[in-house]
Order: C-alpha cells, then structure tokens, then sequence
C-alpha cells in the first residue's frame, strides 16, 4: 500500500507599497529686480536623476535651446536659474516630479512706467533776463 504524500506550497505575496517621491521643500513666491539673477530652488523626499521645469505651463527645454535659463539636479535638490530677469520672467513656474509638482510666481519688479504729460514754456520778457532765470513749467495729468 502506498502512502499519500501531500505537499503544501505557501507562496508569501508582498505588496510593496511605495510612498512615491513627494517635494518636502515646495519653491516660494519670490520678487526680483529686472536684470538681476533669481534661483527656484526645490528639495525632493529622494534623489530623483531630473525634474521638468515649466514657465506659465509651458514645458522648458534642458537644451542649449532654453536661452537664459540654467537647471541643476544635485540629489534631493533641484534649481532653475533665470540668469538675467526681464519683463518677460513674469510669471507662474513650475517644478515637477513622478509624484508631485510645486509651483511659484517670480514677480519682476522695475517695470516701465510710461507718463503722459505736457510741458509748457512761458517765457516773460527774456531779453532782460539771464538764461538761468527763465521761468519752465512742467504738468502732469495722470491718466
């Protein structure tokens, strides 16, 4: 008579659950200057190799293509340089990950300001009256 063999196979199944890659420093708001340097900087949760960067949604390009900007990945820390602001630096950017995203506004400051105005010249009698003595008048009507 033959035995009966029973084997028993436990197979264990591990759900890895991954927390994702998360920013635990989130870029800040910041107002610069026209013409000088601004640094976003942002810190990821673990070293990611890139980031994308975006300006007002619009991908930028890690290419020598991408004209005044310069992007560095240096482990958890990521930073888009705009390296000389202008006007058009204004605006909402972006850092993105696998997981996350975290944005900002650059607010550039020294814009220029156009006034309307009208000068009027009144010269009284300027034959008796030194060059240095003649009376100008400026007025400015803001509109």
């Amino acid at each position: 008579m033959k035995e009966k063999t029973t084997q028993l196979h436990i197979v264990t199944i591990y759900n890895v659950v991954l927390s994702g890659i998360r920013f635990v420093r989130s870029l800040v708001d910041t107002e610069v200057l026209v013409g000088q340097r601004v640094v976003l900087s942002c810190e990821t949760s673990d070293d990611v190799a890139s980031v994308d960067w975006l300006k007002n949604d619009e991908h930028l390009s890690r290419d020598s293509g991408c004209h005044g900007y310069e992007m560095l990945d240096s482990g958890r820390v990521h930073s888009l340089t705009i390296l000389t602001v202008s006007l058009d630096d204004e605006a909402k950017y972006t850092c993105s990950c696998r997981d996350d995203v975290t944005s900002c506004l650059v607010l550039v400051e020294g814009r220029i300001i156009t006034i309307k105005h009208h000068c009027f010249h009144k010269y009284a009698n300027t034959s008796s009256l030194s060059e240095d003595k003649i009376l100008h008048v400026c007025q400015s009507n803001e509109q």
